[in-house]
Formats: structure tokens, sequence, C-alpha cells
């Protein structure tokens, strides 16, 4: 649809591919370049930390093409996940006092958790913060109590130990069983001053003048983390992109050859 192409994943993040790949191809024989295709990102990333733990690494500098045109994230947040399962005696939900519910626990615990533990209050919250997620039991009937409950909550976490604060206040809160999921990224961050990275804004800032190449911080957690053992700048750049996650989502085909030759030329040139 004129400079869009939609389809699924489109945004999130098959339009970044196709403008790596180009630049790929561009810079074969020219430069020391190479690029890594995760599939699996959104559970974990573990192609990545595999890769890295390969041996496949960087001298200068590892991009990661999934952020937002014309800005720089040079923080994320670390990503974890806990369950919290509660166990109780189900029954018929008419006689309530013969039961021990434990959807009662799973609120009435999470209830003392929120209480004690930071609330994300604007978008620039730069702290930990645990949110609920899902719930589920097993009963399949609305006029049954079930004999077990469980709710999953999602940290984003700055601070080291942020994890281990949250599964503790978890059990002395709740008073449940709590297990962490597989999937764990520790928050990351380089200095926005290193200069790879101010080089890398001058040379978007001279690619696309009339937009404000800004230094941001990210509240997701994205494949940056794994590359942290290589001691080198993880930028994540991007392209224009939208409706990521959602129906209709596209990417600006200009946009992507735009940053090829951006891209193409930082890595070509000292300046």
């Amino acid at each position: 649809d004129g400079d869009r192409i939609s389809g699924r994943g489109a945004s999130d993040c098959k339009g970044a591919c196709v403008a790596v790949a180009q630049a790929l191809v561009r810079l074969n024989g020219k430069a020391s370049v190479g690029v890594i295709f995760g599939a699996d990102e959104e559970i974990g990333g573990d192609t990545a930390t595999f890769m890295v733990g390969k041996g496949y690494g960087a001298r200068k500098m590892v991009v990661i093409v999934d952020g937002g045109a014309g800005r720089i994230v040079y923080a994320q947040k670390g990503v974890t996940a806990f369950r919290v399962i509660a166990h109780g005696r189900g029954g018929h939900s008419a006689s309530p006092w013969l039961r021990d519910n434990p959807i009662d626990k799973l609120v009435e615990g999470y209830a003392r958790f929120r209480a004690a533990w930071p609330k994300a209050e604007r978008p620039d919250h730069w702290e930990d913060f645990c949110t609920a997620t899902m719930i589920s039991c097993d009963s399949k009937a609305s006029n049954r109590i079930p004999d077990e409950a469980e709710m999953s909550l999602n940290l984003r976490f700055v601070t080291p130990d942020g994890a281990d604060r949250a599964e503790r206040l978890l059990r002395e809160t709740t008073g449940c069983e709590v297990v962490r999921y597989k999937g764990f990224r520790p928050p990351f961050a380089f200095s926005p001053d290193h200069p790879e990275i101010v080089r890398l804004q001058k040379r978007m800032q001279a690619a696309w003048p009339g937009r404000t190449i800004a230094m941001e911080r990210n509240m997701a957690a994205g494949d940056a983390n794994h590359f942290a053992p290589l001691g080198v700048p993880v930028p994540t750049v991007g392209i224009v992109h939208g409706n990521s996650h959602g129906s209709g989502e596209w990417f600006s085909a200009s946009s992507a050859l735009e940053f090829v030759k951006m891209m193409e030329d930082f890595i070509l040139t000292d300046k």
C-alpha cells in the first residue's frame, strides 16, 4: 500500500530482517560483519545466548534491529516471570465453608504483594516492577471451587538482585508455592557516551536530518541482554514500522532502504 508493506510480523521484525539481509549483501567482501536471525526473542532468546556461547561475537559493536526509527536504546530492563501456585480443597460453590478456596489465597496474597512492591506509575519509571498477567485453575465449571489455582507474574527489573527479591517477597506475602520460569534475562546497559555510539548517532542524524536521534532506555527487554558478555556496546535501533503484535502490521519500504544505506556508511567509514 504505497510505501507500506503489510503482513503478519512485518513490523516485529520481518521488515527489519529485510533491511539487515540487504545490508549484509551490500557489505559482502567489504567489511567484517555477520548476522544472527533469531526466531525466539519473544520466548527468551536462547538462539542469541547459544551463538554467543559458541564464540559468535563482535570486536566493535552488536546492533539489534528491533527498535524504533530515530532513536538508540542504550539500556534495557531484565525480565523473568513467576508462577504462584495455591493449593486448596475444591468442591461445590454452594458450600464454600466446607472448602479451602485457592483462588482466595491467590487474590489475597497478590494484594499483600502489591502493597509491598513498588508500582509502575509513569512511562519513565526506571525501577523494578512486577505485573500479574494470567490466572488459571483446574476447574472448568462456574459452580465448582478448584483444588488448585495459579497466577503468572512478569517482572521487569533494573537492580541486580531484583528477581531474587521479588521471589522472596512473593513467598512471604502469598504463602504459596512460587516457581520461577526458565526464561531469564538480566538488565543490561552501556554508556551512551561510548565513541562508537556517538559515531552511530551522528551517522543516523546525517541520514535523517529532520529527526532528533534520541538516546533512550527501554522498559522492555530484547536480545541485547544476551550479548553483554562481549563487552561491546549493543544499541537497539530500527526502521519505521507500526502495529507490532497486532492486525495490520506494516513497515516502510523506503525506511528500510534508508537504514541499509545508513548502516553501510557507518560500517565503511570512521566518521
